[in-house]
């Protein structure tokens, strides 16, 4: 490759390897967090319906807000889940050469954080139905 072709594919490049770097690590950091907020508020959840009594509670309990919280945890993690599998397949592609989001950094940067985000919606919207499922008569 002449000088010439590599200051072009140089300026094709929409990152640096620093910042790709960078990138790498800052969405596997947030998608282990939001994999560990959401597995482990559905977990207390489920453990925490497990020993109740309600019976003897002094409290009430919102099923149908349990059931709500259980399903928007689990859609946090799925959010993740599918977040991961774009930014490995789009590693993939650009390891081969064939990198979508060559030319748009914006869109690449909204594809990989938009997962991510959603997962942190629905955690924080997961929490505030657990909170509200409990009512004190």
């Amino acid at each position: 490759m002449t000088s010439k072709e590599q200051k072009i594919s140089n300026k094709d490049q929409v990152t640096t390897p620093i910042q790709d770097g960078i990138i790498k690590d800052l969405s596997l950091l947030a998608f282990r967090t939001m994999v560990t907020l959401n597995g482990g508020a559905f977990l207390v959840l489920l453990t925490y319906l497990g020993n109740v009594d309600i019976s003897h509670a002094p409290f009430e309990l919102s099923v149908p807000k349990v059931k709500s919280a259980l399903f928007f945890f689990l859609a946090g993690i799925s959010a993740t889940l599918i977040g991961i599998a774009v930014a490995y397949t789009s590693a993939q592609a650009t390891n081969s050469g064939r990198s979508v989001f060559r030319y748009n950094f914006v869109i690449f940067i909204s594809v990989m954080t938009g997962p991510a985000i959603f997962s942190a919606i629905f955690f924080v919207r997961g929490v505030f139905l657990a909170i509200t499922a409990i009512q004190v008569p």
